[in-house]
């Protein structure tokens, strides 16, 4: 959404408007100007593959676990592996805006929200910096969601 409405990628964007302003040494993405600021990541273990038949944990997670009422939550959900799954509730509470994908979504306490869309390789997470009780999924993160499937199906 950075890069439609400034033309700048998400990097440029927060360098110029967020950590140039308040003087913070931040950077998302850096050029070969700053290798040699950038130390390198020393692995503790070597990847442990996954074993049996499935080897790929990340296509489990849409695996559905549960379909039924959530005890904490009070309405229905379809739980994959550590996710929430595409319902109809979940879909009515969206407008349906990502009707037909493969999504796992996660949801915490005051509104936060994440979306996992494996079909069109995106993310969408919405973090408050106030923290509100409201009795439900949370209507900031739905429009934060809806907004950006909005988008993606106006640049088709």
């Amino acid at each position: 959404m950075i890069r439609r409405i400034t033309g700048k990628t998400l990097g440029e964007f927060f360098a110029q408007e967020i950590a140039g302003p308040l003087g913070a040494d931040y950077h998302i993405g850096t050029g070969p100007e700053c290798d040699h600021r950038v130390c390198t990541l020393i692995q503790a273990m070597p990847i442990t593959p996954p074993v049996g038949e499935d080897r790929s944990i990340s296509e489990r997670a849409l695996e559905m676990q549960s379909d039924s009422t959530d005890l904490v939550c009070g309405y229905p959900l379809r739980w994959g592996l550590g996710y929430g799954l595409d319902n109809p509730f979940i879909s009515q509470k969206y407008d349906n805006c990502f009707a037909g994908r493969r999504i796992a979504f996660w949801g915490g306490a005051g509104g936060s929200t994440v979306f996992n869309d494996f079909d069109a390789m995106m993310t969408v997470a919405f973090v408050m910096n106030r923290h509100l009780e409201h009795g439900g999924i949370d209507p900031r993160g739905i429009d934060v969601v809806r907004a950006a499937y909005k988008s993606l199906s106006a640049s088709r």
